[in-house]
């Protein structure tokens, strides 16, 4: 086909314009996408949002270098109460692992989690047990001190730097030896977003990982999940229980530790989509109680309120003056202020079965689905560099 001067001049127009269309969509569809945390793909940093030793309990963790080469991971188990120990291990090329942390034994020995209390904590909240303190409305679980989460990222053999290296994946077993139950969830993996495989993961300054879409990936905005409420009969099994495991996103795991607090916003749906609000908790970096123990309106999770079998919520982490308080005059050595922050959550559902005649046990866990994009950090203190002498 001959055409024209006019018409191959239309022809260049049209596919210019059809290109620019093109270009425009793809643009449009990568920024539309969101570098965020899930619980599915492999990343630099890995985050357990639940690690429980209480009574009978262990939590057995994995973890897996999907790489040719050897990495160091920097880990921090927090119990409840704030109280954290660090400790670093080297995976090789392709190397899994595992750590029961009750006792830190596994394919290496690492310091077991730890069940101090952090006195600090318990005095800024109102628990130290002076003459004036004054509880406030961030409540303490009952096994604060013996469960918590997990934290680890790569960094470099010396440990001054966290670095990229997205091929960390892990997983977490609960084991409750007194109900004869476990049940397992996957880590949440974040993914460095700078550099080449091994170089530094810094965009400003080493000692705090940005989970910002930048450095690292960012945090879920809001958590969803879904439930049958305790006391619910359906398909031949007795639900007992439901309980829900937070951790926020703002984590400081430095020596002079600062406490970040939020409010536990819930909205939550039965099942002819009647919505129930006003249920919200009282949190700092970390939280865990059953469903319907929430602080406030906790009945919103009951079987009695919602009258249906299947039900759904939405939890957000946001500021609020109805979990914040001034200082404590009285307390002259205590900072007892509370304020609270929007804060991007990670969670882990678990839920406890009766089945058959005989009510045996089955437990099964659940990590949540996710919901926008929030800012976070993880703040640490890295290894200093060991300096030469200088040259005279």
């Amino acid at each position: 086909m001959i055409l024209n001067a006019k018409e191959h001049t239309l022809m260049k127009h049209t596919t210019v314009m059809m290109s620019a269309v093109v270009a425009a969509s793809l643009l449009s569809t990568s920024a539309l996408a969101l570098d965020r945390a899930n619980t599915s793909e492999k990343g630099s940093l890995l985050v357990f949002p639940n690690v429980d030793v209480s009574g009978d309990k262990n939590t057995i963790i994995r973890l897996q270098n999907d790489y040719s080469d050897s990495v160091s991971l920097k880990c921090y188990w927090k119990n409840g109460t704030k109280f954290f120990t660090d400790f670093q291990i080297e995976l090789t090329k392709f190397q899994p692992i595992w750590i029961s942390a009750r006792d830190g034994e596994g394919t290496y020995s690492v310091p077991p989690f730890p069940t101090s209390t952090n006195q600090d904590y318990l005095d800024k909240i109102g628990l130290g047990g002076g003459e004036y303190a004054t509880p406030s409305r961030v409540t303490l679980p009952e096994n604060a001190h013996t469960a918590g989460e997990l934290q680890c990222w790569a960094v470099d053999g010396g440990g001054a730097s966290e670095i990229r290296w997205n091929h960390l994946a892990g997983s977490a077993t609960v084991v409750d030896a007194s109900q004869g139950t476990a049940y397992q969830y996957n880590a949440w993996g974040f993914r460095c977003l700078v550099g080449g495989n091994g170089d530094a993961c810094v965009v400003a300054d080493a000692g705090q990982l940005d989970l910002n879409g930048n450095e690292y990936e960012a945090c879920p905005k809001k958590l969803i999940g879904h439930f049958s409420p305790a006391e619910t009969a359906l398909g031949g099994m007795q639900v007992h229980r439901n309980e829900l495991t937070l951790a926020s996103c703002n984590q400081d795991l430095t020596q002079d530790q600062q406490f970040h607090f939020t409010k536990l916003k819930f909205n939550v749906w039965n099942e002819q989509e009647a919505k129930y609000t006003g249920a919200y908790q009282c949190m700092d970096s970390w939280h865990q109680g059953l469903l319907d123990g929430v602080q406030n309106n906790g009945r919103n999770f009951t079987a009695s309120s919602l009258k249906t079998d299947v039900a759904r919520f939405k939890v957000r982490g946001m500021k609020s003056s109805v979990c914040e308080r001034a200082d404590n005059r009285k307390t002259f050595a205590i900072d007892e202020s509370i304020v609270t922050e929007e804060a991007g959550l990670l969670g882990v559902m678990a839920t406890t079965y009766g089945l058959g005649e005989s009510d045996g046990l089955a437990e099964a866990g659940t990590t949540l689905h996710m919901l926008g994009q929030r800012d976070g950090f993880i703040a640490y203190d890295p290894q200093e560099v060991i300096e030469e002498r200088p040259a005279r």
